[in-house]
């Protein structure tokens, strides 16, 4: 995907993004992308909402990269539940 650089108008955004519009609303609605920082609104409720591109696709190089954290029961807390299992308590044999 080519870097374009500028803020865009949202059909334009989509397909220098290789997003939908639905996909970035959605961002939007997710916390993902931030106000005045990813897109920017209009002073009306029907102005078109436009896209600082750059900042969107570092946005995204950043989730990429971004590790996914773990769950609760993932391997490191049953590491330690089976070890606790394995350990002998005093008296035990």
């Amino acid at each position: 995907m080519p870097i374009t650089r500028g803020v865009l108008k949202t059909p334009d955004a989509v397909q220098a993004l290789g997003r939908s519009k639905s996909q970035l609303l959605r961002l939007i609605d997710a916390g993902v992308l931030t106000p005045g920082v990813h897109f920017f609104r209009g002073p009306f409720r029907n102005s078109p909402i436009t896209w600082d591109v750059v900042a969107c696709q570092q946005r995204f190089a950043e989730l990429a990269r971004m590790p996914i954290p773990l769950q609760s029961g993932e391997p490191e807390e049953l590491d330690s539940l089976l070890e606790e299992i394995r350990t002998p308590t005093p008296g035990e044999k």
